[in-house]
């Protein structure tokens, strides 16, 4: 009776050192085969399935914690936190205890992350996976940290998924970093817009000058030659300078938005070509042009655009008896109230090698160019301004498409600050 109780007790223990994870204990069964012996057959078998599972979990939980980024397991139906890793951890200032079992949406930032925990949830329920979405959380003293995060559903063997995987990576020093730019770009721009002013005044006196010096040299060619040259390149400058202030505006204003008539806007920027007899002579101009009565956009900002693309292709022409210029601009409204418009050419076109560049600042296409090079640069910030889309096909010695695509925006669309000049 005494070995049975010893023996019993002797079970017990290795249960007891089983639970508190202590896998080495013995537990080999005596040779007699009796009931106790087959009790610790079960229990030895028992110990290595634990010591298995629990090698397989602390090794999974060292994976977790060798990502540098946030990553954190989450029940698909009831939201509670099941897992997190040490990155967790250390950016939201809270120990693993605190944060499993509780509820994975305590540590977001609702107010700033609701419309992407829709779409992270909507994205989920549609294609299984999501990622790149600008999600921010809370950390222990309540301060947001941006992240970008990705998510997807893990399954188990019966392919249910019940849990959702997280990742997100700290992107912090990357916002303060694109804040900074912002700021000391627009600092740029205020400094070029007022050195442009500042510099307006002396240039025209120059321009003025020379003109008196044209008028007035009758008798020194070399001299008058000069004067010309001078004349030349500070009506440069000054295109340069106008372009300057134009472009540090377009970035640094909000404006209103209304109802467009584009048809209407078209119609009236040619007919300001068409005074010019030359002009009317020289290029034949052709129309199509959809109606647009609810086309909502910034009627002032798309004006630039067209009369930018209209002068840049008029700028391009073939001179040449041969080939008449011609310009075709075409309007379409699409069913989702958007716009394409069109300006094809069959002027000088592009390099193949230049088109990549055509919208960089100061690219002029071709040597003997008098512009300043700003022209497409500003149609290209002028469209994205818009939340459009610009493209370029061309070919040298054949011509050019421009082809703008524009939404129809809402009052929140357009972001930006009131004039500062």
């Amino acid at each position: 009776m005494e070995d049975r109780y010893s023996r019993i007790e002797h079970i017990t223990q290795i249960l007891f050192e089983l639970a508190a994870g202590n896998f080495d204990v013995s537990c080999e069964p005596s040779k007699e085969g009796n009931e106790f012996d087959a009790l610790l057959v079960g229990i030895n078998m028992l110990r290595e399935e634990l010591r298995a599972s629990t090698v397989s979990k602390n090794h999974l939980q060292g994976i977790y914690d060798g990502i540098v980024d946030l990553l954190i397991i989450v029940n698909r139906h009831t939201n509670i936190i099941e897992q997190v890793n040490s990155t967790v951890c250390s950016e939201l200032k809270y120990d693993k205890s605190e944060l499993v079992f509780n509820n994975f949406f305590d540590f977001i930032d609702m107010k700033k992350s609701k419309e992407a925990v829709d779409y992270i949830l909507e994205e989920l329920e549609k294609n299984n996976k999501v990622s790149g979405v600008e999600l921010w959380f809370k950390n222990r003293k309540g301060r947001s940290i941006p992240t970008t995060c990705s998510a997807s559903y893990i399954y188990n063997n019966e392919r249910r998924a019940d849990e959702i995987l997280f990742t997100a990576k700290n992107i912090f020093e990357m916002k303060e970093t694109e804040r900074k730019l912002i700021d000391k770009n627009r600092e740029l721009d205020i400094f070029v817009y007022k050195s442009s002013h500042d510099l307006k005044g002396p240039l025209s006196s120059i321009i003025g000058l020379a003109n008196v010096a044209e008028m007035e040299i009758t008798d020194n060619a070399t001299a008058l030659q000069y004067f010309q040259l001078i004349k030349e390149s500070a009506e440069r400058l000054q295109s340069i300078l106008v372009d300057l202030s134009e472009l540090a505006r377009l970035r640094n204003s909000a404006h209103q938005i209304q109802t467009v008539d584009l048809k209407k806007m078209t119609e009236d920027i040619l007919r300001q070509y068409l005074i010019d007899e030359r002009l009317r002579i020289e290029i034949d101009f052709e129309l199509y042009l959809d109606e647009t009565p609810t086309f909502v956009s910034n009627g002032k900002i798309i004006r630039s655009i067209i009369q930018n693309l209209i002068d840049n292709a008029i700028k391009y022409r073939k001179i040449s008896t041969e080939t008449k210029p011609e310009i075709i601009i075409s309007l379409e409204l699409l069913a989702d109230d958007s716009i394409v418009f069109t300006i094809k050419d069959n002027g000088l076109g592009i390099r193949s090698d230049k088109i990549s560049e055509v919208f960089d600042m100061f690219l002029r296409a071709t040597q003997n160019s008098k512009g300043t090079g700003l022209g497409l640069y500003i149609v290209k910030t002028s469209v994205q301004k818009l939340k459009g889309t610009i493209d370029v096909k061309s070919k040298e010695g054949e011509g050019s498409i421009f082809i703008l695509t524009l939404p129809s925006l809402n009052d929140g669309d357009l972001q930006g600050e009131e004039d500062n000049y």
